[in-house]
């Protein structure tokens, strides 16, 4: 081979790896997972297969971990960091390849956050058959770090897709940013976590730290995103506006509440929730419940369909959110928040309106928790709607892409 054909051969290989990312991902998996990469383009292998691998992988380890045995937890926590290594290897491969579709980014992307939902639910499983409930713990946990992505996707919005990145990750990398980068508790950091408390610890203390470290990262990005607001302009909601993914009650009361600041109005609506969680946890009345929730629906209700001019407006659709995810189904309506957000990303076009208003919307979705509530329906009616609204979210997004004009590298 000649030198010209080894230095491009090497320029391909640095440009598989991203510029700029995690901890771990950098220093762990990186430096052989491009060999990888390099060995499945020249078999042929396509990102997406690479892709569809990766979660096989995570069905895996979500298994093992349900198994509720040490050598489950082993064994998942092991395959787990395989899955991972693949799901590095599927952008790189793309990258090496050059094979790209806006399709392969959004099977990436869903099937990343279904592979960690997976996870999370066999070690809850896991845990209750070794006669210990972490369900709560879990739901925490899922709920946190769905509610950080949103703050996420909501502040990229506010300050463009490109900025957002370069403010995230400074391309000179000393040994302050290194820190910041662990601190904000990416995938490659949250996996690794999972691995080594499962393996060596129980669920439980993989969950605790789940939180400890989630609850740290989403408060330091939070307080750097407030203080970077100060330089963001005064603006209309735009696609934020969808992100709150109002029902016909909201979209009925939304009169009501023109010309007040939706921010502070979503504050005050979810303050009752989580002064209540607090205070009573799950021992709270049906009376509480149902007194929060209705304070909920119209105080947020009235803000329907808007984010206001604030320069935190990128903060309305995470309390929206909060609001909804308190009350359980977190899984579900995750997939129906993730779906809008990466269809706009990927496929460049909200999600059917249409669906969501008959979904009933975040507000809808509420008042048929309430009813459940009151007609003592509980929990059995929490799975069977959770169930529902992941068949046809899930139904709505496979039609959606199959009806994208695009040359899909399957």
């Amino acid at each position: 081979m000649s030198a010209t054909s080894t230095d491009e051969e090497r320029s391909r290989l640095d440009a598989a790896v991203k510029p700029v990312d995690g901890f771990f991902t950098t220093f762990f998996v990186s430096p052989y997972s491009r060999y990888i990469a390099r060995w499945a383009a020249r078999r042929g292998y396509t990102p997406n297969q690479v892709t569809v691998a990766s979660f096989g992988l995570g069905l895996v380890s979500a298994a093992s971990f349900a198994s509720g045995e040490r050598w489950g937890l082993i064994a998942g926590a092991i395959v787990l960091q395989v899955a991972f290594v693949a799901d590095c290897v599927d952008g790189q491969l793309a990258r090496y390849s050059r094979q790209f579709s806006a399709f392969g980014g959004w099977l990436d992307s869903t099937f990343d956050r279904a592979k960690e939902w997976l996870v999370f639910a066999g070690l809850a499983i896991g845990a209750d058959r070794a006669g210990e409930a972490v369900w709560v713990l879990a739901g925490a946990a899922l709920t946190l770090q769905t509610l950080r992505h949103f703050m996420d996707f909501g502040w990229q919005e506010v300050r463009g897709q490109a900025a957002a990145e370069l403010g995230r990750w400074d391309a000179n990398v000393g040994a302050a940013e290194w820190v910041k980068r662990i601190v904000a508790f990416p995938i490659g950091e949250r996996f690794a976590l999972i691995s080594i408390t499962a393996a060596i610890w129980s669920p439980r203390t993989t969950f605790t730290a789940l939180l400890i470290w989630g609850a740290v990262a989403g408060v330091y990005g939070l307080a750097g995103r407030v203080l970077r607001s100060q330089r963001v302009a005064p603006g209309s909601g735009g696609v934020l506006a969808t992100l709150r993914d109002d029902g016909p009650i909201a979209r009925a009361l939304a009169p009501l509440g023109a010309g007040l600041e939706p921010l502070a109005l979503c504050a005050a609506a979810v303050a009752p929730l989580i002064v209540a969680m607090a205070a009573k946890g799950d021992g709270a009345s049906d009376a509480l419940v149902l007194g929060v929730i209705g304070w909920l629906l119209i105080v947020a209700g009235v803000t329907g369909g808007r984010t206001g001019a604030s320069r935190l407006r990128w903060i309305v659709p995470v309390l929206v959110r909060l609001g909804e995810y308190a009350f359980a189904l977190v899984a579900a309506l995750a997939l129906r928040q993730y779906d809008i957000v990466y269809g706009l990303r990927f496929r460049g076009a909200p999600v059917s309106e249409r669906l969501g208003v008959v979904m009933g919307g975040w507000d809808g979705r509420l008042v048929i928790a309430s009813l459940l509530l009151v007609s003592g329906a509980l929990p059995a009616g929490f799975y069977v709607l959770a169930a529902l609204i992941a068949v046809v979210f899930s139904a709505a997004a496979i039609r959606d892409w199959s009806t994208t004009k695009e040359n899909v590298n399957a």
